[in-house]
C-alpha cells in the first residue's frame, strides 16, 4: 500500500545481522538459538531493520509502536490461491493502524529483494479481499470500497512518513484534542468520544504526547482554556498528558522544536486571530498539522514561516460548517 519503500527482513536474517555473520541457514539456526536462550528478550528494531538490537519483551509489550518486531520465517505457499488463508479465525476488531500494518507486510509494491519473504505476483482488489477477509470489516468486503479505502491509506502512510521525518530532524509531534459543551451532562459518552479522539491522534499522527480540552467552545480564546483545571475528566482519561493549560506550560518549557497537531481545523480553534496569536507566542511551534482523513481524505500542514509572514492562510480554520466527526 504505502509508496515507500519497506524492506522486510526476517528475524533469523536480523540475528545473523546482530552478530556480524554472514546469513546462511546455518548461521541462522545458530544465532536464533543463541538469542532464545533468553527467554525474557527479544530481538527488535526501531526505525531501520538493519539496525537490529535486543529489548526485554515487557519493554516492547508496553512501547510496541516504538520497538518493532521482525517477521517470522514461516514456509511460503507456491501460489497466490494457495495462501487464500492468511488466517482462518475470524477477527474483525483489528484496529485501523493494524490492519493497515497487516497490508503493508503482505502486500509490498517495490520488490523488497528478500526472496525468502516474498513472491512477485499480480494481485486485483478481489483476490486481496479473498486473503484477508476474516479480518476485513464487512464494508471493506466490496473491491471498490476497498480501493478507496486503501487509497486513504496510502495517502495515511505518505503522511506518517513526514511525521518520522520530522521526528528525525528532532521534532516534537504533540496532539491535541477539544470537544464542545453540550446539553446533556453524560461524562462517560464524553470520556468516550475523548478517548477515541485520543487513540485517532496516536494511531494516525504517532504523537508523542496529547492534551485534552474535555469541554471547550471552538472559538474560545486559547491561552484561558481549562481554567479551572477539568481534573474529574481528564482522570478518566489514558495517554493523556494534560490540559490546555499544561500545553502551554510545556510549549514555553520545552528545549525542542514542536509539531502540534489537531483532528480538523475546529478541533484546534475557529478563531483564526486567536490562532496566528497562538503561534507568535509560542516560539517552539514550527508545524500546525490538521487531520482531514476521514472527511477529505488529507493533511493540511502549516509551517510557522508561512503563518507569520502570511497570516491570511489561517482562514481556514473559520470555515466549520458542520458538525466534524473527530472521533473518527
Amino acid at each position: 500500500m504505502s509508496a515507500h519503500k519497506k524492506l522486510k527482513i526476517t528475524y533469523r536474517q536480523a540475528a545473523c545481522m546482530y552478530y556480524a555473520v554472514e546469513h546462511t541457514a546455518e548461521n541462522a539456526q545458530r544465532c536464533a538459538e543463541k538469542l532464545a536462550r533468553d527467554e525474557d528478550s527479544i530481538l527488535v528494531y526501531k526505525s531501520d531493520p538493519e539496525d537490529p538490537f535486543v529489548m526485554s519483551k515487557a519493554k516492547v509489550n508496553a512501547r510496541p509502536i516504538t520497538y518493532k518486531k521482525y517477521l517470522q520465517d514461516y514456509p511460503r505457499a507456491e501460489t497466490p490461491e494457495a495462501s487464500s488463508d492468511v488466517g482462518d479465525k475470524e477477527n474483525k476488531d483489528l484496529t485501523e493502524a493494524q490492519l493497515v500494518e497487516t497490508l503493508d507486510t503482505l502486500f509490498l509494491i517495490d520488490d523488497p529483494g528478500n526472496d525468502a519473504l516474498y513472491n512477485s505476483v499480480s494481485l486485483s482488489n478481489s483476490a486481496v479481499i479473498k486473503m484477508l477477509a476474516p479480518h476485513l470489516r464487512d464494508d471493506l468486503l466490496d473491491p471498490k470500497r476497498f480501493g478507496q479505502w486503501c487509497k486513504i491509506k496510502d495517502h495515511l502512510s505518505r503522511y506518517q512518513a513526514e511525521i518520522q521525518d520530522m521526528k528525525n530532524a528532532g521534532i516534537e509531534v504533540l496532539g491535541y484534542v477539544r470537544k464542545s459543551p453540550s446539553q446533556g451532562k453524560n461524562d462517560n459518552n464524553r470520556v468516550k468520544l475523548l478517548q477515541q479522539m485520543v487513540s485517532r491522534l496516536q494511531e494516525r499522527s504517532r504523537v508523542d504526547k496529547v492534551y485534552v480540552s474535555p469541554c471547550c467552545t471552538s472559538s474560545g480564546p486559547l491561552p484561558v482554556r481549562d481554567m479551572p483545571r477539568p481534573t474529574s475528566i481528564l482522570k478518566k482519561l489514558h495517554n493523556v498528558d494534560g490540559s490546555c493549560q499544561d500545553l502551554l506550560n510545556y510549549l514555553k518549557a520545552t528545549p525542542k522544536d514542536i509539531c502540534l497537531v489537531a483532528l480538523d481545523f475546529a478541533g484546534l480553534s475557529t478563531d483564526c486571530h486567536d490562532i496566528y496569536q497562538f503561534v507568535c507566542d509560542n516560539t517552539r511551534i514550527q508545524k500546525l498539522v490538521i487531520d482531514l482523513i476521514p472527511s477529505l481524505s488529507k493533511v493540511i500542514i502549516f509551517d510557522r514561516q508561512d503563518i507569520i509572514s502570511k497570516p491570511e492562510i489561517l482562514e481556514a480554520f473559520n470555515c466549520r460548517q458542520a458538525p466534524a466527526k473527530r472521533s473518527r
